[in-house]
């Protein structure tokens, strides 16, 4: 390391603590779970006839009664991955009926996600 003009002490007191830190880099996060508890379930049954929908962190479908599938029309056509409130926000032709404040309605999700990425650069978001 001659740019910081140490000797091979100052150089090796450096590199030890680096060289300790990547022998025990931590395990990668598991993702997370997408069941939903029964008595939220359940939860959202008792809401009928009210939409009600449990979403994950990032926005994707976790559950649904059948108010949410109803105003929510052709989410529940997607298949479970992709079910996700961001990608029908951006995506699905009727979100634009649905939301009259739509433009506020992608500024918020946008603004939630650049949120979520700086606390987690890979969140593991799918859509």
């Amino acid at each position: 390391m001659t740019c910081l003009k140490l000797d091979e002490d100052e150089h090796e007191h450096l590199r030890a603590p680096a060289a300790r830190a990547a022998r025990y880099a931590p395990e990668a996060p598991h993702a997370p779970s997408r069941t939903v508890r029964p008595q939220l379930k359940l939860l959202l049954e008792t809401l009928r006839p009210n939409p009600a929908y449990i979403t994950s962190r990032t926005l994707d479908v976790l559950a649904a009664n059948p108010g949410a599938t109803a105003l929510y029309a052709g989410l529940d056509e997607w298949p479970a991955a992709q079910r996700n409130i961001r990608r029908f926000l951006f995506l699905h032709p009727a979100a634009r009926d649905i939301y009259a404040d739509w433009d506020n309605q992608i500024r918020g999700c946008v603004a939630r996600l650049r949120a979520l990425v700086g606390t987690d650069p890979d969140p593991g978001c799918s859509g």
